[in-house]
């Protein structure tokens, strides 16, 4: 019999016993993916609406200034790297998010 099941847990809101608390712990991970898939689905979403804008602007500012083209282009691929990092980022590191 594995051990966590013969121990006596008490876990607030439930009976106490051994399988009580496996779903509590259960409960606990697929609370900590959920919140994760949220967090990541909210910055992916300003990400996009924010490279969405910051285009516009770099469109409009290369028309007013052609020869700044690259330097606008650049600006806005530096923000592409920063987001898509950031968002990688909440995947995989499990220190970071519950």
């Amino acid at each position: 019999m594995n051990e966590l099941a013969r121990r006596s847990y008490q876990v607030p809101g439930r009976r106490g016993g051994p399988l009580d608390a496996v779903v509590a712990q259960a409960e606990d991970g697929g609370i900590a993916a959920i919140t994760c898939i949220q967090v990541g689905a909210v910055v992916t979403s300003v990400a996009l609406q924010n490279a969405q804008m910051l285009s516009g602007v770099a469109t409009a500012a290369s028309e007013r200034s052609p020869a700044g083209k690259d330097a606008y282009r650049g600006i806005l691929l530096a923000f592409g790297a920063l987001a898509t990092s950031e968002i990688e980022g909440i995947g995989g590191s499990r220190g970071r998010w519950p």
